[in-house]
């Protein structure tokens, strides 16, 4: 997955971003057993899924760097 990011960090307008993100594979993620209520993690929760979502919730892509 470095190398994917690595190749993002390197372009130079958004539309190579756009075309570059799609070999970035993000992770499953998955709760440790015990700890969804936890605020830190549902807060973390929310972020992924607006991330995995495309951000339209926001009005438009979420970028993470």
């Amino acid at each position: 997955m470095s190398v994917a990011f690595d190749a993002l960090a390197q372009v130079q307008t958004w539309e190579a971003a756009r075309q570059t993100e799609a070999a970035v594979a993000f992770p499953r993620l998955s709760t440790p057993r015990g700890r969804k209520d936890e605020p830190g993690i549902a807060a973390l929760k929310q972020v992924w899924e607006r991330v995995q979502g495309g951000g339209e919730e926001a009005g438009g892509p979420v970028v993470c760097l």
